[in-house]
């Protein structure tokens, strides 16, 4: 039995003893949801490496290094129904894949990109190249409310984005900048998930 069977028949049984068709059903829509979010992973996967799916598992087997992933890769599928997350984790992996030099940071983005919100790749990409400075006001340089302005949130809401960015690796923070505000800039790991995104073709709300 596979493991999300198994926690739906704990499930089940804790609150419906002995309702052996109710678990039946419940584990039946689990395991679909479970293969179709995975094949959309893979699928993209296969896109971006251009490889077929015996390929990529022919490319599996020769290297090691890529059986974590896609470990991660099966497991944060089976986590999530977000079609854009399931096309970035897929793209990551396909791009380690046909990198294999980049696989740890492809890695980071399997790591991070499951911790967003849908709005933070916006934020992310609205960054560009630019820091982005938070707590504090100058002339010379882009702020929150700049960037909140050109992705539709309030100043607030891309505070927060920027913290969860910066938690999950993808910009870096220099804070006791500029009369005590904080800098964020878009790091190596971040511009990795840009570019994966560019490759997609996916819209700025993610």
């Amino acid at each position: 039995m596979s493991l999300p069977a198994q926690i739906l028949g704990d499930i089940a049984s804790s609150l419906l003893p002995g309702s052996g068709p109710v678990f039946e059903r419940l584990a039946s829509k689990t395991q679909e949801e479970w293969v179709r979010n995975r094949s959309l992973a893979l699928a993209v996967a296969e896109r971006v490496s251009g490889l077929s799916r015996e390929e990529l598992a022919e490319r599996i087997a020769e290297d090691p290094r890529l059986i974590p992933l896609l470990t991660r890769l099966a497991f944060t599928a089976g986590m999530t129904g977000r079609d854009e997350l399931l096309k970035t984790l897929g793209a990551a992996f396909g791009h380690a894949v046909a990198a294999p030099e980049s696989i740890d940071a492809c890695e980071a983005v399997l790591t991070g990109a499951a911790t967003l919100q849908p709005y933070d790749v916006s934020v992310l990409r609205a960054m560009g190249g630019e820091p982005v400075l938070s707590g504090a006001e100058t002339d010379e340089s882009r702020t929150t409310k700049i960037v909140a302005v050109e992705v539709r949130l309030s100043a607030s809401a891309v505070d927060a984005s920027l913290a969860r960015l910066n938690a999950a690796g993808f910009v870096t923070v220099f804070h006791g900048v500029f009369g005590g505000g904080s800098s964020y800039a878009v790091n190596e790991i971040g511009t990795v998930l840009v570019d994966l995104l560019a490759t997609l073709g996916e819209p700025q709300q993610q």
